[in-house]
């Protein structure tokens, strides 16, 4: 129970995550001024601030085409991810996708799949994955496009020859297989 009350907010601290760091900037900011803390300490405090990431949040590797990673695996993420998506106005996107079985499949599904017009299945590095033709199937009841696809790499390569703004999602296992990949398609390093 205590578990669940202290990560009752995570949800919502990963969406706000860059408001908490404006926040904590500002914060620090003002212990300087009243000499709580020194001008060097703070301006070592705000550069590991501006510094902090979120990999795998909604992370944006290339702007043109778009190539985004996500590792939404439950509907709240799942619906964070197409918020975002609606609000950017990113349309004609296809996916990579792959899950786990013991995750609600179908709510994400049904929440992402009016996003992308083809997703590209794979199966996840994890023992409790879902096979890919088996996430293909639930995906096509979706009404969306779906090709099944063996490996991560041949799943990102078809996407990427689309020429459409590509999503990975689906796992944290996913994102952390497809994430050093998607680096170099995006031209940056680890």
């Amino acid at each position: 129970e205590l578990v669940k009350k202290y990560n009752a907010s995570i949800f919502f601290d990963q969406r706000m995550y860059n408001e908490d760091i404006d926040g904590s900037i500002a914060h620090v900011t003002m212990l300087a001024k009243q000499g709580i803390v020194s001008n060097e300490e703070k301006d070592q405090i705000i550069a590991g601030l501006e510094q902090a990431s979120f990999p795998a949040r909604i992370e944006v590797l290339r702007r043109q085409p778009l190539l985004l990673l996500d590792g939404c695996h439950n509907p709240d993420g799942a619906e964070a991810l197409a918020d975002t998506l609606k609000e950017a106005r990113c349309h004609g996107l296809v996916a990579v996708m792959g899950m786990l079985k013991d995750k609600a499949v179908p709510q994400v599904l049904h929440t992402l799949a009016p996003c992308f017009e083809h997703i590209y299945t794979v199966t996840p590095d994890c023992p409790r994955a879902m096979e890919a033709w088996e996430l293909a199937d639930l995906a096509s009841r979706e009404g969306v496009h779906t090709t099944t696809c063996e490996q991560l790499e041949d799943a990102l390569a078809q996407a990427e020859a689309t020429g459409k703004g590509v999503v990975v999602c689906g796992s944290l296992y996913l994102a952390a297989q497809a994430r050093p990949l998607m680096l170099y398609l995006a031209g940056r390093d680890l």
